[in-house]
C-alpha cells in the first residue's frame, strides 16, 4: 500500500511539473492580458508613458526641447535654459559632430572668424529629441553663431579633414533609449537617449548623450546634461531643463 501511494505521487508531481513546463511554454509565446491601465513593454505589464510606475513607454510620439535662448517649436514659444558649462567641450562639439568650424586645424592650417569656432561658442544651441511607440528617439541639434558674426568674414587655409559638415545635426540612426539611475544612485529613476554622431565626419565613432537628471517622458521638463568626447573620454558641455512641446 505504502509503494502504490508513493507511486501515485510521484506520477501526480510529475504530472504538474509538465503541466507548469507546458504553460510557461505559452506564456513565453503569447502576449499576456494585462490589467486596464497598463501595457506590455516585452518583459512586464507597467504604466504606459511614464506614470507613477517609473515606465517610460509610450503610445503616442512625445517631443522635448530646449535652447539657450527663446524658440519656438511646434508653434508654441518656451524661454530657454541651456547654458553651456564647459567652453572647449562645446568646441570639440562644433569642431567634430557639426564639423562647421576649426575645420583645417585637424592636420595643419588656421581658421578665422566665422571658420574659427571661438566665434561659435559665444553663440546658441538648440536640442530637440522626439520619441514614439518604438522607443528610438530621433535627435536634432542646430547651432548659430553670435548675431554680429553673420556680417563677420570666415577664412580658413590649410589642410581640411573635418569631414561633412552637418548645421542641423540629425541623428535617428541606432539611437537608444535606456533607463539609468538618478544623481542620488536611486535605480531606473532618470534615463538616457544614446546616438552616434554623424558617419561622415570625425564624430561618428563617438557618442552624444543626453542624460535626464530625474523623470519620465510624461513629466512637461526634465532637467538634463548633454556630453559629447572632451579629450580621450565623454564630459558634459551644456545643461538645462527640456521642455515637452509634443
Amino acid at each position: 500500500m505504502k509503494k502504490l501511494l508513493a507511486s501515485m505521487i510521484a506520477i501526480s508531481t510529475a504530472l504538474f511539473m509538465v503541466a507548469c513546463g507546458k504553460s510557461g511554454g505559452d506564456s513565453n509565446n503569447n502576449t499576456p492580458t494585462c490589467a486596464n491601465g497598463t501595457i506590455w513593454n516585452g518583459s512586464a505589464c507597467i504604466l504606459p508613458n511614464g506614470g507613477t510606475g517609473g515606465g517610460n513607454i509610450v503610445t503616442t510620439t512625445v517631443g522635448f526641447a530646449d535652447g539657450s535662448t527663446r524658440y519656438t517649436i511646434a508653434n508654441r514659444d518656451f524661454a530657454g535654459s541651456l547654458r553651456i558649462t564647459n567652453r572647449s567641450g562645446y568646441k570639440e562639439f562644433l569642431r567634430e559632430a557639426l564639423a562647421i568650424c576649426d575645420r583645417n586645424s585637424h592636420i595643419w592650417g588656421r581658421d578665422y572668424g566665422l571658420a574659427n569656432c571661438d566665434t561659435w561658442t559665444s553663440g546658441t544651441l538648440f536640442l530637440s529629441f522626439t520619441i514614439g511607440p518604438n522607443m528610438i528617439p530621433a535627435v536634432v541639434l542646430r547651432a548659430y553663431p553670435p548675431a554680429a558674426s553673420y556680417f563677420s568674414y570666415g577664412f580658413s587655409f590649410g589642410i581640411d579633414a573635418a569631414g561633412m559638415a552637418h548645421n542641423p545635426l540629425y541623428l535617428n540612426n541606432q539611437n537608444t533609449f535606456s533607463l539609468i539611475p538618478d544623481k542620488e544612485g536611486n535605480h531606473s529613476q532618470a534615463f538616457e537617449i544614446r546616438a552616434n554622431g554623424a558617419a561622415d565626419n570625425l564624430s561618428g565613432r563617438y557618442l552624444i548623450q543626453i542624460q535626464a537628471h530625474k523623470g519620465t517622458l510624461a513629466n512637461s521638463e526634465i532637467q538634463y546634461d548633454l556630453a559629447y568626447k572632451n579629450g580621450k573620454q565623454n564630459a558634459v558641455f551644456a545643461t538645462g531643463t527640456l521642455k515637452r512641446f509634443q
